[in-house]
């Protein structure tokens, strides 16, 4: 399977496991859909990093942090998910 066929499976099993009012909240707070950020990478704003032990992870999904309720980024290198407002992309995302 190549990158690409692997963001469109994530994509798929993203937006099938989510609730449809969580991803209306997210767009509202964003510019773009979500299936727009797919796919780019990102950087922790804090310079630290990701749980996969690299400095720049692809983003595979969004999902709620269990404890703030705030959207979280997850990723294709590992199972760890960062709050949106903690990252930056390392990219700019075409309008």
């Amino acid at each position: 399977m190549n990158n690409e066929d692997n963001i469109i499976t994530n994509l798929h099993r993203f937006y099938a496991n989510i609730d449809p009012m969580v991803i209306k909240a997210f767009e509202a707070d964003f510019e773009l859909p979500i299936n727009d950020y797919i796919g780019r990478k990102v950087v922790k704003e804090s310079g630290k990093p990701f749980k996969s032990r690299k400095k720049i992870n692809t983003v595979a999904g969004m999902t709620l942090h269990p404890k703030l309720n705030s959207p979280c980024w997850t990723f294709m290198e590992d199972d760890s998910y960062v709050e949106c407002r903690r990252c930056q992309f390392l990219e700019e995302i075409p309008a």
